[in-house]
């Protein structure tokens, strides 16, 4: 898990993906963006996600809200047209993440070649993957 370093103020992070990769987006939401804390999972909260064009989505968090909540999990899901190209277009799919709490800018990036456990190719009959980062916001 990357980590994250921010000052606790009254600023917002602002977490932008962008989405490179021959599959298509699936589900109606394309991108989920949740904060929860490591030891209760399960309570995570959705933050409201906004497309700002062509496969770049932006997502905006109060500090305070990551007080309680300080793990950021950003995942993105996939389908491919043939079952057969879906290992070859895993293979090349890359997200690339920046988080900018209004001070600094820092990027991450997802790749299968470097971040294998990212990735989740989902079972040999099914046609859809994911990909899913988690960045641990330390407040200072």
């Amino acid at each position: 898990m990357d980590t994250f370093e921010a000052k606790l103020d009254n600023q917002k992070l602002t977490i932008g993906a962008q989405i490179s990769s021959d599959a298509l987006l699936d589900g109606s939401s394309k991108i989920f963006v949740t904060i929860y804390h490591e030891d209760t999972p399960r309570r995570w909260r959705k933050i409201d996600v906004q497309l700002e064009d062509n496969n770049r989505f932006t997502a905006i968090v109060e500090k305070s809200r990551l007080q309680k909540r300080p793990i950021i999990k950003i995942r993105t899901n996939y389908i491919v047209d043939a079952i057969n190209l879906k290992e070859s277009i895993v293979k090349v799919s890359t997200v690339k993440y920046a988080i900018n709490d209004g001070l600094k800018t820092v990027d991450f990036v997802s790749k299968f070649e470097t971040d294998t456990e990212e990735f989740d190719l989902g079972t040999l009959e099914d046609e859809t993957f994911s990909i899913t980062k988690r960045v641990k916001v330390a407040l200072v």
